[in-house]
């Protein structure tokens, strides 16, 4: 029997907690990316050093844990920056929830997480004319 594997999507504040709480009341297996990301950059993670190396050291709280109040802002005001941070995490954390999905249930073994690129536009001489 081949398992499916559903992908919850939606804005802030548009019922994915519940829709995943509701899964994971009938046993359904939950790998969350919210949980993933702050794994992937854990204290002492080469990740996290990456990050600091890129931002500063400043992006990083007195415990050495990632200060997401203070990237959020760099990011949310800097294409550049958050590009960079995407490139950075979104491998990592697609790894994760790979990894996670198939330690806890080892029939997902050969599962594979797909990464989707957006296209790049088309080229438009004329575009702004």
């Amino acid at each position: 029997m081949s398992r499916l594997i559903i992908g919850i999507t939606g804005g802030i504040g548009s019922g994915k907690t519940a829709v995943s709480n509701r899964f994971q009341a009938l046993g359904i297996t939950i790998a969350d990316a919210d949980l993933a990301a702050r794994a992937v950059v854990q204290p002492g993670s080469k990740l996290l050093s990456d990050i600091a190396a890129h931002f500063g050291r400043d992006i990083l709280t007195g415990t050495g844990e990632l200060n997401r109040p203070k990237l959020r802002g760099i990011v949310f005001a800097d294409t550049d920056a958050r590009r960079f941070l995407e490139r950075a995490t979104h491998g990592p954390i697609m790894d994760q929830l790979s990894s996670e999905l198939v330690r806890r249930d080892q029939s997902l073994c050969h599962a594979r997480v797909i990464r989707r690129h957006r296209p790049k536009p088309a080229h438009q001489p004329n575009a702004g004319r």
